[in-house]
């Protein structure tokens, strides 16, 4: 599966200067933005490959970061394109590999990718980069997609051990365990020990909720103040003469 989503990066000069901050922002109010392709396998959620780049740029799009990852891309394509459930779709699959109705569930299970996306974003803390240049930035990308792909193939071990498979399992839960398992005081990977770790893991099942439809929204209210339209120094400037503004009311 292949998707893209961005991350936002510390607000320095050298941050600025390879991965520029969104268009409609104003200078010294925003922060620098990079966009990041993965490529990740629907069978284990593992992350196989990524490519990172500016926001907004020629050949920063979804598309190009893409091309980086695949350099041989052949002349020519044979596909074949069906309508499923309404929809059109492509594939390069024949008839003998998949079936019409195996396509449109192959197409559902493609959303998988969103909430991988989720989990190495929110799950992990990786929506904010917190290093000061862009090199060091990348490398705490890397060292994210690491620690992502670990709970993976602890996911993975688990499935195997438990007569599973690894999509049936929640990658929080799996998180949450190895965390409260490695911090003990007398962390062991004795065999006995390793088995109960993955037993652990495979006892949360992720429920099976196909069509399931959620509004894009929060319901908790944000903090009643304004966003900062000047940099920061500007309103710290504009405090020290006029005091603070109000509270804006929020219904």
């Amino acid at each position: 599966m292949v998707d893209g989503t961005t991350v936002s990066l510390a607000d320095t000069e050298d941050n600025r200067a390879h991965y520029p901050q969104h268009g409609n922002q104003a200078e010294g109010v925003g922060f620098p933005l990079a966009r990041l392709v993965g490529v990740i396998s629907l069978a284990s959620g593992a992350l196989l490959g990524a490519a990172l780049g500016p926001y907004q740029g020629k050949g920063t799009d979804e598309h190009g970061l893409f091309r980086e990852l695949h350099e041989a891309f052949p002349d020519c394509l044979e596909v074949r394109q069906m309508r499923v459930r309404g929809k059109i779709l492509v594939t390069t699959l024949t008839p003998q590999e998949v079936s019409k109705n195996e396509l449109g569930r192959l197409f559902t299970d493609r959303w998988h990718v969103e909430v991988d996306l989720r989990n190495l974003k929110t799950t992990l803390g990786m929506e904010v980069l917190k290093c000061k240049t862009a090199e060091m930035c990348e490398k705490e990308l890397w060292v994210y997609f690491l620690a992502y792909n670990l709970i993976r193939l602890l996911m993975a071990e688990a499935a195997l051990r438990t007569d599973t498979v690894p999509r049936q399992l929640s990658f929080k839960h799996t998180l949450q365990i190895w965390l409260a398992w490695s911090g003990r005081p007398h962390f062991s990977n004795g065999e006995e020990d390793v088995e109960i770790l993955f037993v652990l893991i495979a006892q949360k099942r992720v429920g099976q909720r196909p069509g399931r439809i959620e509004p894009r929204a929060v319901k908790r209210r944000p903090k009643p103040f304004e966003r900062l339209k000047v940099p920061r120094q500007v309103a710290r400037e504009q405090i020290a003469r006029r005091g603070h503004g109000k509270k804006l009311g929020l219904n």
